[in-house]
């Protein structure tokens, strides 16, 4: 390995990329090429224990199948020593419960790939997943070799708290966007259509046309439209009032589109106004499919909350259907779910067949207060 080639390589890449995704993509590829070696893997980690498969290369046929399903299900000793602490540094991996799961099935295809180097990935303390690499018939890794797997998994560390500030930094910038829109929208744009409502009404008393009076009346029924829907932009814009009366806020949507709301619980969590904005556009995308295609009037919602994480899910008792042959999956809006999901660092999960209706699960962190309250709270 030329390490210093290879940490140039790495880090122009790196440097390039402002998509977390995109960038571990091609990093692992990048890695993978300048090192020689065939396959590797990159876990993202939550503190509690859920992991995400960010960017997969060179998988042998036996864990690439279904989706890389051998990956994304299950555990391992790997994922257990980095979540106890004890994965400090890279290593090499004596044995892999994901590869010994497939080597047990018929036609197994691991391509003569049995062991592998683990290596965690961190930013100053905060813990963020896994770098694991393979290679046919390689059972070891030289010092040299792990030391610069280590030093790479630094860099995509460093890369990863910048891209992690770099989003929270445009989503300030989208608020605070948002809020001036609506502002102007009801300070200028609500009194001018106001201002022109009672205008056409005092025209209206008086003149006597009856074809004029009529044509008055209907400008003036347009700008009271027009009023009604200018309030349900400007609240919708008003992030701070989904934030402090979130499940209102959803119920009102429900209704403007027809849809009944019941909420199992009152209960609330505390939502910073991302993980509010996000989650109400989740409940709004849901809430569309299920108008659109499951049949259903309604939808129960409900939040729960572990240690570290809250949990809210959406279900409705409609058709459901099958995610794997839907004529077209964008038609559900699953990436868009999924997407709001992951700006949250959160995990979303369907559970739905035909008959059987559709749930919607979702996972997202706690807000670093709530989770300190919930441990005060316990001892």
């Amino acid at each position: 390995m030329h390490t210093l080639h290879t940490l140039k390589q790495i880090s122009q890449t790196l440097n390039q990329e402002t998509d977390r995704k995109t960038m571990l993509a091609r990093v692992l590829t990048h890695l993978l090429h300048e090192t020689g070696l065939q396959s590797g893997w990159i876990f993202l980690i939550t503190k509690d224990g859920a992991h995400e498969l960010a960017a997969a290369h060179g998988l042998p046929p036996a864990l690439a199948k279904c989706d890389c399903a051998p990956l994304r299900d299950g555990g391992c000793a790997c994922k257990s020593k980095f979540l106890q602490g004890s994965l400090a540094s890279a290593v090499n991996m004596i044995e892999c419960q994901r590869i010994e799961r497939v080597q047990s099935q018929p036609n197994k295809g691991v391509d003569g790939i049995t062991h592998h180097a683990t290596i965690p990935i961190y930013t100053g303390d905060e813990k963020l997943g896994i770098l694991n690499v393979a290679h046919p018939h390689k059972i070891h890794y030289n010092e040299e070799e792990l030391q610069l797997l280590e030093l790479i998994a630094l860099q995509i560390g460093t890369a990863l708290k910048r891209i992690s500030l770099v989003e929270e930094e445009a989503a300030r910038a989208w608020i605070y966007e948002r809020h001036r829109l609506a502002r102007d929208l009801h300070d200028s744009v609500n009194q001018l259509v106001f201002s022109m409502q009672l205008t056409a009404q005092g025209l209206a008393l008086r003149v006597t046309d009856e074809a004029i009076q009529g044509k008055l009346q209907e400008l003036t029924a347009l700008a009271q439209a027009a009023l009604k829907q200018l309030k349900t932009i400007v609240y919708a814009l008003r992030d701070e009032t989904i934030r402090h009366d979130f499940m209102t806020a959803v119920t009102t949507y429900g209704q403007q589109i027809g849809m009944n709301i019941s909420w199992k619980n009152t209960a609330t969590p505390s939502l910073s106004e991302t993980q509010a904005i996000n989650l109400y556009r989740i409940a709004q995308e849901v809430l569309n499919n299920t108008k659109k295609h499951s049949g259903a009037t309604g939808v129960r919602m409900h939040f729960e909350h572990e240690h570290h994480r809250y949990l809210f899910h959406l279900h409705d008792d409609g058709c459901g259907f099958d995610e794997k042959t839907a004529p077209s999956r964008s038609s559900y809006g699953l990436q868009t779910i999924r997407e709001r999901t992951q700006a949250l660092s959160g995990q979303a999960t369907l559970v739905t067949a035909p008959g059987r209706g559709t749930t919607w699960r979702i996972s997202f962190p706690k807000l670093k207060g709530e989770v300190k309250n919930h441990e005060a709270h316990l001892s």
